[in-house]
């Protein structure tokens, strides 16, 4: 069966399994596990899936400032979301992606430029991971492993196409 959820609202959808969440404490939540999503796309998905049937919502007043929406998922959302966690058929992401293209270059210069931007991103996520939920450290695990890869494969690259003699 093909997912006929995006991502963010299998997660919002998750998240207010949960708990009744406003917009606000969704793009909290979110962002605590490491995924990155703007105060527009959560509000976009979350009007989305109210007018589907997917979630609710309370109005509840507040003085001085305009009445907050807090959400909860329905009961069809909820049946949808069990639906698509036990029958979606998982992809495999394509490869076909701008290092994928330049290998036919033949250049290794690019490669040296990826394995800095790769290692920088590895450092950066070393530095937020303490900060982060348990749970949302799987994410980053999985992400410094793919990095990881990454690095290596580049590194497969530059071995073929640099000539003997810059390698030494």
């Amino acid at each position: 069966m093909k997912n006929p959820l995006s991502n963010l609202q299998v997660i919002l959808l998750s998240l207010l399994s949960e708990e009744a969440m406003t917009g606000y404490d969704l793009n909290k939540q979110t962002a605590a596990y490491g995924w990155s999503a703007s105060h527009q796309q959560i509000y976009r998905e979350l009007n989305l899936m109210e007018s589907k049937g997917y979630v609710t919502f309370e109005l509840v007043p507040q003085e001085g400032k305009p009445d907050k929406k807090v959400y909860t998922v329905s009961d069809c959302g909820r049946d949808l979301l069990s639906l698509v966690a036990e029958a979606t058929s998982p992809s495999v992401p394509k490869w076909q992606d701008e290092a994928g293209a330049m290998v036919f270059s033949k250049h290794a210069n690019f490669f040296f430029a990826y394995i800095t931007q790769l290692s920088d991103e590895m450092i950066r996520l070393d530095q937020v991971r303490d900060s982060m939920l348990p749970e949302a450290r799987l994410l980053l695990n999985r992400r410094r492993q793919h990095l990881q890869a990454d690095i290596d494969w580049c590194n497969q690259v530059i071995e073929k196409f640099t000539p003997m003699s810059q390698t030494a």
